[in-house]
């Protein structure tokens, strides 16, 4: 499934050709207008043949691209139109239920990486600027809830943790009906093999600490920022352990 924010589209068949504009309006949820279709064979009055056949078809393109002289036509397939509101909610106590989010609350701007889950994208929501949403499609992949259910719940559990070794977790939400996911803070780049090795083992252990394994320490669930501070991501795998040794192992495999 693809969404975006497109403010015109062309369908074709084999036999003729719509064309689509999206409609704003300051009702909840947009509207989509649909021309007449133009029929492939069909010919203008007046005029013969193939040469009727070609005016129709180019003319109708021709109005579209004259349309489309807008900065829509060139968005972003993530962008959303409507512009995030500059407040957050009131409640400052962190919330782990699901949050339907409503057009204007939100914008998403570009995708940075598809994971295993789904897709992971830069955006804005509420106050919060350039975050991380982690994206599902709900016509996907049922077991997949599990591991987004479990990734909450981790967060929820080292709250202490966050913007110290995990990132700040900020929502977790329902969009569109298509889609579940969670928001969190951008803490910079993938790691790479090898690299911050005592910094990626600080992490671990904290964590270790709180009786959880991470579960997939590959280099990529680690991740660094312009100060080269290391946090450690993605936590669909975690689960419970009071084993040192289980943890002494995934301590030992940071390092490759």
């Amino acid at each position: 499934m693809s969404v975006n924010s497109h403010k015109y589209g062309v369908l074709t068949s084999y036999n003729c050709t719509w064309f689509f504009e999206r409609g704003f309006t300051d009702k909840k949820g947009d509207c989509l207008r649909v021309s007449r279709p133009f029929y492939h064979n069909a010919i203008r009055p007046g005029v013969s043949g193939d040469i009727g056949i070609k005016f129709n078809i180019i003319s109708a393109f021709l109005g579209i691209v004259l349309l489309s002289h807008h900065n829509w036509f060139h968005a972003s397939p993530f962008s959303t139109p409507t512009e995030t509101p500059k407040h957050s909610p009131k409640s400052k106590q962190k919330d782990y239920d699901v949050k339907i989010l409503n057009t204007g609350e939100f914008t998403l701007n570009e995708c940075i990486a598809n994971g295993r889950i789904g897709s992971v994208v830069r955006g804005n929501l509420w106050g919060h600027k350039n975050v991380i949403f982690k994206l599902k499609d709900l016509t996907k992949e049922s077991w997949k809830d599990d591991e987004l259910k479990n990734e909450v719940s981790v967060y929820k559990k080292l709250e202490s943790l966050q913007g110290k070794v995990i990132p700040d977790f900020i929502a977790y939400v329902k969009i569109w009906d298509m889609f579940m996911g969670i928001v969190i803070s951008d803490c910079g780049q993938q790691t790479q093999e090898g690299e911050f090795v005592s910094l990626k083992q600080d992490c671990l252990r904290q964590f270790h600490d709180q009786g959880l394994i991470h579960g997939d320490v590959r280099a990529r669930n680690f991740v660094k920022n312009s100060e080269n501070k290391v946090f450690i991501i993605d936590f669909g795998f975690t689960q419970p352990c009071n084993d040192e040794n289980i943890k002494s192992e995934e301590l030992e495999s940071c390092k490759y």
